[in-house]
């Protein structure tokens, strides 16, 4: 097996990767006349110039959203379509590392503050951030220590059974609720103004689903809140986990069905998506090479896809090497990323060894009862 300071290595050298594209993509946008005020893209319409009242936090808010603009626009439809299904992606990732918290293992540790990664991530990017949370959380797991090492895992993985079943409630709250909100079309039934004001808030969603599931979780443990006593870890995790990959399913299936089919949106909703193929949608040029993009709209999909990509591969990698049976494991992701995307495959092959790792001790426990 792969000494696991190796491995952990391997999937934080995706950062570097994340950074360089980042970086590179960057430098590649035109400059901004500083007399100039900020447009949104495709339009004579200023950037909204206050948010919080904090300099530093609105300019950064003005440019996140010269950046965000375009996806919820409508005349980019390679992007809008790939930004849908990473949308759908980034719930199982916020999942994945709202539950490693969670681990009775990851208590008070580092990686057991969800909202400050979140923050990071959103500040920096999540090319950079995520591969090196996945790498701090294989470092720490005993999942990369020996295979018969299974009362380790045991009492490593489990998690509160409360705190785990209210992540999906969660997640509605503080991701989903301000993606739908940010997509809602301008004018047609929100200001543009209002518009710009509900990505702004997005920025915001590792602090709104944190905030979101601490007090769900009081409130589920509260006299009468819900909460079962008896429930077993295994048991709310599972719930978890299906709920969770049936929202990623839907919107991963959903986009690529309306890529695949681009009559479907006309048809249902009299929407015209124009027709982006898929490797519009998720191809971006190449940053190893010389490279040049026509616009902001363009490097900004292209940023947007090499999150895409790293993240996805990172996760990938990290969960391969958490697995016993890397064949198997391999097969299943190539097989369930049709059906749910990389990062929700990712969050499949969590669960699966969740399952194992739970089998195993009560297994044991019996065993041991018996002799």
């Amino acid at each position: 097996m792969v000494h696991r300071a190796a491995a952990a290595l391997a999937v934080a050298s995706w950062a570097v990767v994340g950074a360089y594209s980042l970086g590179s993509l960057i430098q590649s946008l035109p400059a901004q006349d500083p007399e100039q005020d900020l447009l949104l893209p495709g339009t004579d319409h200023a950037v909204r110039a206050v948010f919080t009242g904090v300099f530093a936090i609105d300019e950064f808010l003005r440019g996140v959203i010269q950046h965000f603009y375009p996806i919820v626009a409508g005349p980019w439809p390679g992007l809008s379509l790939f930004a849908a299904n990473f949308a759908g992606q980034i719930v199982p990732m916020v999942s994945i590392v709202v539950l490693e918290g969670l681990r009775v293992g990851n208590r008070n540790s580092i990686l057991s503050f969800p909202a400050i990664w979140g923050i990071i991530y959103q500040a920096l990017s999540g090319a950079v951030i995520l591969p090196i949370f996945l790498a701090l959380s294989l470092l720490r797991s005993p999942r990369g220590e020996k295979a018969d090492d299974k009362s380790k895992a045991a009492s490593f993985l489990p998690m509160d059974p409360v705190a785990v079943s209210t992540v999906p409630a969660a997640l509605a709250i503080g991701f989903i609720l301000p993606t739908l909100l940010m997509a809602l079309p301008s004018p047609n039934i929100i200001t543009l103004d209002q518009q710009q004001i509900f990505i702004a808030l997005w920025q915001a969603f590792p602090l709104l689903t944190s905030a979101a599931h601490a007090v769900l979780t009081a409130l589920a443990r509260a006299p009468g809140g819900g909460a079962a006593a008896d429930s077993s870890p295994m048991a709310a995790a599972r719930s978890a986990y299906k709920r969770i990959l049936a929202i990623t399913g839907v919107t991963h299936l959903g986009s690529l069905a309306i890529a695949l089919c681009p009559g479907i949106p006309a048809a249902l909703f009299g929407v015209d998506m124009g027709r982006p193929t898929l490797r519009e949608m998720f191809v971006p040029v190449s940053v190893f090479s010389p490279f040049t993009v026509s616009g902001l709209v363009e490097a900004s999909h292209a940023i947007f896809q090499y999150d895409y990509i790293v993240i996805s591969s990172a996760a990938l990698l990290w969960v391969t090497f958490l697995s016993r049976n890397v064949t198997s494991t391999v097969v299943k992701l190539l097989a369930r990323t049709v059906l749910v995307g990389p990062l929700g495959a990712t969050l499949w092959a969590v669960w699966d060894r969740d399952e194992e790792a739970m089998a195993e001790a009560e297994a044991e426990a019996v065993g041991r009862k018996t002799q």
